[in-house]
């Protein structure tokens, strides 16, 4: 499909999971992969509690991450899912209250919020997930006219940007307007953001 947020979704994939070194991989996506069926039962399969497509592959690639899961580079598909902003943003709120749920039940271990396996796109969006939470309330403070919050806000955006450098310079190599990709990455993270918290929640008022 056509769109930005098709394209966004598309090279967010792609940039992650190209990080990973050499023809294999610890996790998993079920956009397109296959198992032989005695490993899928002898494993349990998808762990079908969760409501809804979400992150039961991704759990399911923690199960299995002890074997060689073979990630093959020249295989190319359609994924027959058609984003616009409100469906991206939902769909990002979902995965992200049910991979933090997830995490804290101990059922997924790999790469925590990242689909990468380097600890440093963890970090990183550890990170960037936290400054995304802080400008919203930097904005609304500046009706306080201060200096100080307003030098605070350019700092947050600037470092905001610098950690996503790499990834927006994508778009940029694909001819995608970074103008447009860089506020859908912020409403994307901030996404997430609301996704983690209310995963937190509802992780401790037992709802599964």
């Amino acid at each position: 499909h056509e769109g930005i947020c098709n394209r966004f979704k598309d090279i967010y994939y792609n940039y992650y999971f190209d990080r990973n070194k050499g023809n294999f991989t610890k996790t998993l996506s079920t956009h397109c992969f296959i198992i032989k069926k005695d490993l899928f039962l002898k494993k349990e399969g998808f762990n079908e509690n969760i409501k809804n497509a979400s992150i039961e592959d991704a759990e399911f690639g923690n199960k299995i991450r002890d074997e060689k899961i073979f990630l093959g580079r020249e295989v190319k598909v359609t994924h027959l899912k058609n984003y616009n902003i409100k469906s991206l943003l939902k769909t990002d709120f979902k995965m992200a209250k049910n991979k933090i749920k997830s995490i804290l039940r101990g059922r997924y271990k790999s790469h925590m919020i990242n689909i990468s396996n380097k600890k440093e796109d963890t970090l990183s969006m550890i990170l960037e997930i936290f400054i995304v939470s802080l400008i919203p309330f930097n904005i609304v403070l500046l009706t306080l006219k201060s200096s100080i919050l307003t030098l605070n806000l350019i700092f947050l955006i600037i470092l905001y940007t610098i950690l996503n450098f790499s990834f927006l310079k994508e778009f940029y190599k694909n001819r995608i307007s970074i103008i447009k990709i860089f506020f859908l990455n912020y409403l994307d993270k901030l996404a997430i953001s609301l996704g983690l918290i209310f995963g937190f929640l509802e992780y401790f008022f037992k709802k599964y």
